[in-house]
């Protein structure tokens, strides 16, 4: 009779303990902070045109096991400059290029694999664009029947403004439970203002006189479309 009754209070438990083994995987413990570091390559003269990525921070909050939200930052900067000695007659020029952005959206998940998870999402935010052109040249010229030496300067502005929309797929890699590295293909969406300006004097060297002074400027709205097929990749480390 001993036997029986510990043979009944020991069923109910063993079937307790295999459904509590064949748990799905979203009943499993994860972790809430990604923190990640992301780049964001141009596949369109790869080698030439990566020297310098967009780099970035993409910080996600899992709001649920298969939701998450995500905010992010992305910045890159180049500057480039040539002088050439008296006279120059090669051009002197420097540019200056940066840019920054800042968004924030959701995404869902769906666990493929072991190690292999995908999301689809959506993110929304606003960036700007910076690009100056400086440029000094000397060149012979005549004034009033003297032979002077002219010098040309300028200098162009180009900046823009944007808002946009980004619909999102991605994948990752777990290498680690708290260690994984992603990639995304977004649809650009967005709507901008782009004002550009340009500045130039021409002045005689041997005395400084200025002799001809001009502007322009140029202002545009504009709408873009257009699929980035590795928009971003990144490595994220987990924590709770």
């Amino acid at each position: 009779m001993k036997f029986l009754f510990l043979l009944g209070l020991s069923c109910p438990l063993a079937v307790a303990a295999q459904a509590t083994a064949a748990a799905p995987a979203d009943t499993a413990r994860y972790y809430r902070h990604h923190l990640g570091l992301t780049a964001s390559p141009v596949l369109e003269g790869f080698f030439r045109n990566n020297r310098s990525l967009p780099v970035g921070l993409l910080y996600k909050r899992q709001a649920a096991p298969h939701r998450a939200w995500r905010v992010g930052a992305v910045f890159s900067q180049t500057y480039t400059q040539r002088y050439d000695p008296q006279p120059k007659t090669n051009n002197a020029y420097s540019t200056l290029r940066y840019s920054i952005e800042t968004y924030a959206g959701v995404e869902a998940l769906k666990p493929l694999a072991k190690h292999w998870v995908a999301f689809a999402g959506v993110d929304a935010g606003v960036g700007y664009n910076h690009y100056r052109y400086d440029q000094e040249e000397q060149r012979p010229g005549s004034i009033n029947g003297v032979s002077v030496v002219l010098a040309d300067k300028s200098r162009t502005y180009d900046n823009t403004k944007q808002v946009f929309v980004r619909p999102l797929l991605g994948i990752r890699y777990h290498l680690l439970p708290y260690l994984y590295t992603s990639a995304e293909t977004t649809l650009n969406i967005s709507y901008g203002l782009r004002v550009a300006e340009v500045n130039g004097a021409t002045s005689r060297t041997d005395t400084g006189e200025e002799i001809e002074r001009g502007s322009g400027s140029y202002k545009e709205r504009f709408a873009q479309v257009y699929l980035l097929p590795i928009s971003r990749i990144g490595i994220h480390f987990l924590f709770n």
